[in-house]
C-alpha cells in the first residue's frame, strides 16, 4: 500500500523477496516521477473531473473559475513545488485580478 492505494506486482515466476521489493520499488518510482511532473493547473482539473459525479454542477464550474483566476506561473507549478505557506504569505493573491 502506497499513499492509501494497493498495488500488485504479478510475476511469470516465484520470485525472491529481493526480485519482489525491486519491482515494487522501479513501480513506486514511476509513480513518483508521474506526480512530480504534475502541474496545479492538471492536478485541479483532474480534481474536479474527479469528482464531477459527487459534487453539484455550481461547484464544479466554481472549482474552474477559481482556477482560472490564478496567476499562470502558479498555475504551471509542479504540485510537488507548492508550499503551503509560500501560498498563506499572500503571494498568490498579490498577483491575482
Amino acid at each position: 500500500m502506497y499513499k492509501g492505494e494497493m498495488y500488485s506486482a504479478s510475476f511469470d515466476h516465484n520470485p525472491t523477496q529481493k526480485e519482489a521489493l525491486e519491482a515494487i520499488t522501479k513501480e513506486l518510482n514511476n509513480i513518483k516521477s508521474r506526480d512530480e511532473a504534475m502541474t496545479f493547473r492538471r492536478a485541479a482539473e483532474s480534481y474536479a473531473d474527479m469528482k464531477r459525479n459527487v459534487l453539484s454542477p455550481r461547484t464544479i464550474k466554481e472549482y474552474s473559475e477559481t482556477a482560472k483566476r490564478l496567476p499562470e506561473w502558479f498555475c504551471v507549478l509542479p504540485v510537488s513545488d507548492i508550499e503551503q505557506m509560500r501560498a498563506v504569505k499572500g503571494q498568490i493573491s498579490q498577483d491575482c485580478p
